[in-house]
């Protein structure tokens, strides 16, 4: 009798990571009289003895899947338990009889490659104190391995937030998108952090996220006043926000560089901030001038300061006074620097700016005085003050007024003489002269003329030539006429 033997032809598969390999196994019966039982094929565990299934084992004899055979058709399927595991796997042995119950074993051996999913990074940028996200990019390692989305993303440490002092926290959702809500006075790039997702393996994947924050910086315009002496003024910088959206904080009211809110500057005057940057300044009854400057500070809703500055100014102002330093009737002080005037019945001294700052013209009145021709003055008629007319003086003939350079009025006058009589003892005649007609009597115009004052001290002084030569002939004139009549009376007594 010959002998008759069965043969087996082994199976091999290579797979990615976590997905089930299958292999076909081949049993040729040794005679066509003697064929393959079907029945009999089965798996053989690490004993030999026929299983149903078989664990699958790594090289280290780490468990890591199940194997499993189809008597019909022979085909043997691995299914990985531990999809994380890639590489070698201990084969699994398969047997199977003819009919006349000889066996013959061949194996299966299933290779796992590794399947690693990949990721990017990501980064975003907004201005200060503006939450911002960024989402990395993960990607399978093999598209039958997908991202496992019930498994929700994490940080690296296996958290889901995270503050860093001082930046600001960090918040990541299931699907890896991370939130950063920086702390408002934070600028710059942040930190970062770094997000872990897994495949459907449970594989892990990690990429960062790093968010860049701008600073947003409010701005601020100086300004300035001008008031009144005496006169409270106000001033209200300009603040303006860096962005839209990081407005000034209305909430934070505003204070002066130190923190005050009223600052108080001896012989100037009291600053007083508002809430919303308005400046008052009261000034010192006396103070005039450019006062020193105050500095305003604001904040935006992030709280970032801006500053500038107040700086007011208080005008001088300008008194019309005499020698004494009283205030000239109908002349008020008046605000500011102003020209010196024309004041009737004074002269003007000078212009003197006082310590203070303000401004002061001085005045002296004018004085009108009666002289004889010396300069000497007239008893009963004092020197007055203001501009006076000429008077009537009995004794004296008016000559003429002067007034000197500062407008002090000179009326001068010479004194009359009336001429002694001289009794005639020789009776007058009865017959009387025929009355000649009197000439009229020559007058002396009056003149007004800048001239130098009379001294009354100067025993030399004489007055001026005033007059004219038609003046002197008719003087002349009259005094013929009156020698006549003396002539006439001296003949009537003889005769």
């Amino acid at each position: 009798m010959t002998p008759v033997t069965p043969t087996a032809t082994p199976a091999e598969s290579t797979g990615p990571q976590g997905v089930v390999q299958t292999g076909t196994v081949t049993f040729t019966e040794g005679d066509p009289a003697a064929p393959i039982d079907k029945d009999t094929i089965t798996l053989l565990d690490e004993n030999g003895q026929p299983a149903a299934s078989v664990i699958a084992k790594s090289p280290e004899g780490k468990e890591i899947g199940t194997y499993t055979v189809d008597k019909t058709t022979g085909v043997v399927t691995f299914t990985p338990t531990d999809k994380s595991y890639s590489g070698e796997v201990v084969p699994v042995k398969v047997q199977a009889k003819d009919t006349n119950g000889t066996p013959t074993e061949t194996t299966y051996t299933p290779k796992i490659t590794p399947v690693v999913p990949t990721a990017d990074p990501a980064t975003s940028t907004d201005i200060q104190g503006q939450t911002q996200s960024g989402t990395p990019s993960f990607t399978p390692g093999n598209p039958a391995i997908p991202m496992d989305d019930d498994v929700p993303a994490t940080f690296e440490d296996g958290s889901t937030t995270k503050t860093i002092p001082g930046e600001g926290t960090y918040t990541v959702a299931p699907d890896g998108t991370v939130t950063f809500v920086p702390e408002k006075s934070f600028t710059g790039t942040g930190t970062g952090v770094t997000v872990k997702r897994v495949d459907k393996n449970g594989t892990p994947v990690t990429a960062t996220y790093t968010p860049t924050v701008t600073p947003v910086t409010p701005t601020a315009e100086s300004t300035t006043s001008i008031g009144n002496k005496g006169q409270t003024q106000t001033g209200k910088p300009v603040f303006t926000e860096g962005d839209s959206r990081v407005p000034m904080n209305d909430k934070v009211p505003a204070t002066f560089d130190d923190g005050s809110t009223t600052k108080t500057i001896p012989g100037v005057g009291t600053y007083t901030v508002a809430a919303d940057g308005t400046v008052t300044f009261t000034p010192e009854a006396e103070f005039t001038g450019t006062a020193p400057a105050v500095t305003v500070v604001r904040e935006d809703v992030n709280g970032t300061k801006a500053s500038a500055t107040y700086t007011p100014t208080v005008r001088p102002i300008t008194k019309f006074v005499d020698k004494e330093g009283k205030e000239i009737p109908g002349y008020p002080a008046l605000d500011g620097e102003q020209p010196k005037a024309e004041i009737s019945g004074y002269r003007f001294v000078e212009t003197k700016k006082l310590p203070n700052g303000d401004f002061e013209h001085v005045y002296e009145k004018v004085t009108t005085s009666y002289v004889d021709e010396k300069g000497t003055p007239i008893p009963g008629y004092p020197t007055e003050e203001g501009q006076q007319p000429k008077k009537d003086i009995p004794g004296y003939e008016f000559v003429k007024t002067v007034v000197d350079e500062y407008g002090n009025t000179q009326h001068i006058y010479k004194k009359t003489v009336t001429p002694t009589p001289v009794p005639d003892s020789t009776p007058t005649p009865e017959p009387q002269p025929t009355p000649q007609a009197k000439p009229e009597e020559s007058v002396l115009p009056e003149t007004k003329e800048e001239a130098s004052f009379i001294n009354p001290t100067d025993e030399n002084a004489q007055l001026p030539k005033t007059g004219s030569e038609d003046s002197n002939l008719a003087i002349f004139g009259l005094a013929s006429l009156l020698a006549g009549f003396g002539l006439y009376g001296t003949k009537r007594r003889k005769r």
